[in-house]
């Protein structure tokens, strides 16, 4: 035979008679193993939560070590390009450098070409200078030659005028010695005519 027992009958009998009275006297109460169980619960539930919390946040610093990680490989890229382009400028320089040294080779040859060339001028004028020099000497001394001569040359004509002046003066005499001397003879052929 079964005893059963309502709600209302349970709280009517006697402290010794109730059967849930006498289980929990004889073994631990149950609402211990209940706290337990909640505290074990809040415990893990709280280190899920930490271990949530902190995968997340390894998520997120393993997103952001990513971030970092693409954002120096970014920056990695951009100095090699700007690696590359100072490198093209570079050699754009030195090739610059080596146009701008041949045109200063270039410029000292022609300056040094001019400066031959003024020094072949500097020396044709010093000899056209020194022709002119020894030409004017040179006609400096063909002129006291030439006017020497006009001088002796004066003096012939002076000798030669002074000798055709003696000539003329001889002349005048014979003429004038003939003259008397012809008519003392025409006179003496008149003179010693037939009579």
């Amino acid at each position: 035979m079964s005893i059963t027992m309502s709600a209302d009958q349970l709280s009517s009998l006697p402290d010794g008679a109730d059967p849930a009275r006498a289980r929990q006297q004889r073994c631990p109460p149950r609402h211990d193993w209940r706290m337990g169980a909640t505290i074990f619960t809040a415990v893990f539930v709280a280190l899920g939560g930490i271990f949530a919390i902190l995968e997340y946040s390894g998520r997120q610093s393993d997103k952001t070590t990513e971030n970092i990680y693409y954002r120096f490989d970014l920056v990695d890229e951009r100095l090699g390009v700007m690696d590359r382009q100072f490198q093209a400028t570079d050699k754009r320089f030195d090739g610059i450098d080596r146009r701008i040294d041949r045109v200063e080779v270039k410029v000292d040859e022609g300056f040094a070409k001019v400066d031959q060339r003024l020094e072949k001028m500097d020396e044709r004028f010093d000899k056209m200078d020194e022709r002119f020099n020894n030409l004017e000497v040179g006609l400096d001394r063909k002129f006291d030659q030439i006017n020497r001569k006009f001088d002796h040359i004066d003096r012939k004509f002076d000798q030669i005028d002074g000798k055709i002046g003696q000539i003329a003066d001889v002349l005048h005499l014979l003429i004038e010695q003939k003259e008397t001397s012809g008519a003392s003879a025409s006179r003496q052929e008149l003179g010693n005519g037939p009579r």
